[in-house]
């Protein structure tokens, strides 16, 4: 069995002038509800062998401030331009990639494709995350190489912050 669990950045200030989407940073409400989660997610025990983030700023900083607050090593995060760029196809292969000795591996990205995902891997209609909001699919799988639609089951979701 593998576990996936897929958080969706915290909130995001506007556009910095003369910037892009990319550029985009959290907001201090950002930083504040991934505080929440993180401390949900210890609540639960919660220990990722490896973290996935996107590499955009508000997305990088969201998997920073969860891996300080899970007291994971800096090595366990592994930032990535493919998550912010190519969507659902790029979250697969990088999961179909995943080092077979990895059993829970966090991804950290953008909406829609951390909706996506976990909707696919468990061949349901879930509602899109919200902010600094997460989801963890258990995979009925021997090897990432395995992942396929309908291949997981819901094991839990958190969030939105607000409710935690």
């Amino acid at each position: 069995m593998k576990q996936v669990t897929c958080v969706r950045h915290g909130d995001a200030l506007p556009w910095p002038s003369g910037g892009s989407d990319f550029d985009r940073r959290l907001s201090e409400h950002g930083e504040l509800q991934v505080a929440r989660l993180a401390v949900a997610l210890r609540g639960r025990k919660f220990q990722p062998e490896f973290v996935l983030a996107s590499a955009a700023p508000r997305a990088l900083r969201t998997a920073e401030l969860l891996c300080e607050g899970l007291q994971l090593p800096p090595a366990a995060l592994h930032p990535d331009r493919c998550f912010y760029e190519h969507g659902l196809e790029a979250a697969l292969e990088q999961l179909w990639g995943l080092r077979e000795e990895l059993h829970s591996v966090l991804l950290v990205a953008h909406h829609p494709t951390m909706s996506a995902l976990p909707a696919w891997l468990t061949g349901t209609g879930l509602d899109a995350l919200g902010t600094a909001e997460a989801v963890s699919v258990e995979l009925a799988i021997g090897r990432w190489q395995e992942a396929q639609a309908g291949c997981g089951t819901l094991l839990w979701r958190i969030g939105p912050p607000g409710e935690l």
